[in-house]
């Protein structure tokens, strides 16, 4: 690495460790652990567990691939989420930053890494699976992760060497070749006493590696991960990751020769990395360039091997948790609602929602041409059209059937982008939309919100990942970084 590639602001308090692997054998090509084994016997490589931060989301995805999701499939990442750990209070996560995030495709919530949407596709995916497919990637004993939400962050501790262990398996296919350091010992007159022979096993379908390699190839050339796009055109793969208050950093990729984790903190305490070097350490930055500078050294005699990637589709679908409720901002007059419902009844459409077909707005006060109202149901996909008539149409609807059951009303989660319409009268009413299923009807109460609505939105992408996970789960809260 080139002399001066830190700015010293600080740095001579923190360590970098470095793990890499090849995908193809498991053999392990390189390490660093510590700057002298003479005077500190503990391998921060080998033995240093740290939190991976958003470097864990890869994990996440893994999982959710396997089970026939997609890069294309849509989930919202709109913040600060709420959502229920099953302990005595809820799960409040925020994005990086305190961002508002967004709603995007899989791809785009990884390139910008939104905390909000990775907890909700682990609670979706289901948390058993995303630490059965770590342990199965990585080769960790049972019980040593627990499935808590806040696991999807990545607030459960790895080394290095698990990292470059795990990512590796998406580099080669879904097959996991067990990890080794020695290849062969002979004695004096060149008898061979051991030779390594390599194992592995298949522990991710190979559709779904490739799909995952996708994504996360879509991270180097244009997420969070920018300073690790190697200038030889060597493709690569790879996610970065900050720890709670900016105390762990990582930068963990692959390209299909190598395989490598890079972490950089304190190698004894938690100590913020706020203002080292001449800015907050993410794993986008001294991390990612760590690693762009060791593959670069290491893969410099090697051809340039493109990625074997998957379709990069999946179901094509909006994914949300069976409980969760949606925001559809209706324009009434001079004014926007809010109307919280059942995510199962929108559809999702020019990044925001809309009301589904099948979703019935009851007891609503439709304005007749005579100044008076019609109470009626109505489809709520025609609410406000009905609500908001001009001088020279008469809207006429037929009365839907009145259903009896009704659930509780669920916390209005943030807004959606509103809608307009052309101005009208304003009207006053509090409506309470009623779903509709194939063969049941259910009544549902919604909240409406009689003020203007601002849409607080975050584009997808940025240089630095990252987002406070705050409390939950029984398990140390994250700041999720993408840095």
């Amino acid at each position: 690495m080139e002399e001066g590639f830190f700015d010293r602001g600080g740095l001579d308090l923190f360590m970098v460790a470095m793990a890499s692997v090849d995908p193809s054998t498991g053999a392990i090509r390189a390490m660093l652990g510590g700057t002298d084994f003479t005077e500190e016997q503990f391998n921060l490589a080998t033995q240093g567990r740290r939190q991976p931060g958003s470097s864990y989301k890869s994990y996440v995805l893994t999982a959710a691939f396997a089970q026939g999701y997609g890069p294309s499939d849509t989930i919202s990442g709109l913040g600060p989420c709420i959502f229920d750990d099953g302990g005595n209070r809820p799960y409040e996560v925020q994005n990086f930053g305190n961002g508002g995030g967004s709603l995007g495709s899989l791809t785009s919530m990884t390139t910008s890494s939104s905390n909000c949407a990775f907890v909700r596709l682990g609670l979706l995916v289901g948390l058993d699976d995303v630490v059965q497919t770590t342990n199965d990637m990585i080769g960790l004993e049972e019980g040593r992760l627990q499935p808590f939400p806040s696991i999807s962050l990545g607030a459960q501790e790895l080394t290095p060497l698990e990292q470059a262990v795990g990512y590796s398996v998406l580099a080669n296919d879904g097959m996991r070749m067990e990890p080794f350091l020695i290849t062969r010992i002979e004695d004096r007159n060149g008898r061979v006493l051991f030779e390594h022979v390599p194992t592995g096993r298949q522990v991710v379908r190979e559709q779904t590696a490739r799909n995952v390699t996708r994504v996360l190839a879509s991270n180097v050339t244009g997420g969070t991960g920018t300073r690790a796009r190697l200038a030889s055109g060597q493709p690569a793969a790879g996610k970065t990751g900050t720890a709670q208050n900016f105390e762990d950093a990582w930068f963990a990729g692959y390209t299909p020769q190598l395989s490598t984790a890079v972490w950089m903190g304190h190698p004894e305490e938690k100590i913020s990395m706020r203002g080292v070097g001449g800015r907050n350490v993410t794993g986008g930055s001294f991390p990612a360039q760590v690693w762009n500078a060791f593959m670069e050294r290491a893969l410099a005699d090697q051809p340039v091997v493109e990625f074997e990637t998957g379709p990069g589709q999946g179901r094509n679908e909006f994914l949300f948790l069976p409980d969760e409720k949606c925001s559809v901002n209706v324009q009434v007059g001079e004014e926007v609602r809010r109307f919280s419902i059942s995510c199962s009844l929108v559809d999702f459409v020019d990044g925001g929602f809309a009301f589904g077909d099948t979703a019935i707005c009851r007891n609503q006060e439709i304005p007749q041409p005579d100044g008076s109202f019609l109470v009626q149901d109505v489809p709520c996909s025609e609410r406000e059209r009905l609500l908001n008539p001009t001088t020279t149409t008469t809207t006429t609807s037929t009365t839907t059937t009145t259903v009896p059951t009704t659930t509780t009303a669920a916390p209005t989660t943030t807004a959606a982008p509103t809608t307009t319409a052309p101005p009208a009268t304003t009207t006053s009413t509090t409506a309470a939309p009623t779903t509709t299923e194939p063969t049941t009807t259910t009544t549902e109460p919604v909240t409406t919100t009689s003020e203007p609505v601002t849409t607080t939105t975050t584009a997808d992408g940025g240089s630095d990942d990252g987002g406070a996970d705050v409390g939950g789960g029984g398990a140390p809260s994250t700041t999720d970084g993408s840095g």
